[in-house]
């Protein structure tokens, strides 16, 4: 059993910005020796020690993706990018996540099981990107029949279930999520927050939004629910039934007219939690690999 419940994902804590780590005695913002950097935090890049503009003017940078992809800031705002775009966060850097499926309805009124005793209304809000839309006012009293399956789970696989919350009346704030396993109860308050738990499912169990056993009552605002087999991702925020996230390509080629740079040149990627990994380019031209990190900083 495994069971994890947050408000404040632990990891989109905010990345220190990279001046502070890198600096050297001449100021610049690369390492000493370094022949290219690519910083996606303040979406500038070097080469030959000369520094340019923003990361999508780099010459040979080639972004392949089927679909659009959605992020999220330290905040927890969501952000998109088109179709074979990159999708560079503020404050986190470049996010190239793996591929995943939503499985739900993100249109609360299309749940697949309403309890008896639940009512769901759409009401026009403002949303937690500050933009103007529908979100659902689902209310609930203490007692049964009170619950609304967002989707059924796959059996014996973990899952996480996220949405956005706020309470809609104070002393009604209370609500449970579960994935599969027992709900977890949760405090939604004046703002929107991001909630998310993830759990291994023990069998063909549903993900839930529930008032945890009956036992209080519950009148919150939620939108853009999203559950995703595996532990959390970047929700998925695509209109529909479901809606599927695309890998991307990310291939930065022609590396080689830099000075000093081989076609098996080393680089190393810093991801936004300051951890590092190594990058190996392979006939001139540097893949960057899918990753549910951010990339902060890429120098080789």
């Amino acid at each position: 059993m495994n069971t994890i419940a947050t408000n404040h994902p632990t990891a989109r804590a905010p990345t220190r910005p990279l001046a502070s780590p890198l600096a050297n005695a001449q100021a610049d913002w690369w390492p000493p020796g370094t022949l290219m950097a690519l910083d996606f935090v303040n979406r500038r890049y070097m080469a030959d020690s000369k520094a340019y503009g923003t990361f999508t003017s780099v010459p040979g940078v080639g972004v392949s993706r089927s679909s659009r992809a959605w992020g999220l800031t330290v905040a927890e705002i969501p952000v998109t990018a088109a179709i074979d775009e990159p999708l560079i966060v503020p404050a986190r850097g470049l996010l190239s996540e793996p591929a995943a499926t939503r499985l739900n309805d993100i249109n609360l009124l299309e749940a697949t099981i309403i309890g008896g005793n639940t009512d769901i209304a759409a009401i026009t809000t403002t949303l937690p990107d500050g933009t103007s839309g529908t979100a659902y006012r689902v209310t609930m009293p203490a007692m049964g029949g009170t619950f609304v399956n967002i989707t059924d789970a796959v059996p014996s696989a973990t899952h996480t279930i996220q949405v956005w919350a706020k309470a809609n009346e104070e002393s009604e704030r209370s609500f449970a999520l579960a994935a599969g396993e027992s709900p977890v109860q949760l405090q939604s308050g004046p703002d929107w927050e991001l909630f998310a738990v993830t759990q291994d499912a023990s069998g063909s169990q549903a993900a839930t939004i529930n008032n945890h056993f009956d036992t209080f009552a519950t009148d919150v605002l939620f939108v853009w629910p999203d559950v995703q087999a595996g532990s959390q991702a970047s929700p998925i925020l695509e209109p529909g039934s479901t809606a599927t996230r695309a890998a991307a390509t990310i291939e930065i080629s022609g590396i080689t007219s830099i000075p000093g740079i081989a076609v098996d040149h080393a680089f190393t990627a810093t991801f936004e939690d300051a951890t590092t990994s190594p990058l190996i380019a392979s006939g001139g031209t540097l893949t960057i690999p899918v990753s549910a990190k951010a990339y902060s900083l890429i120098t080789g």
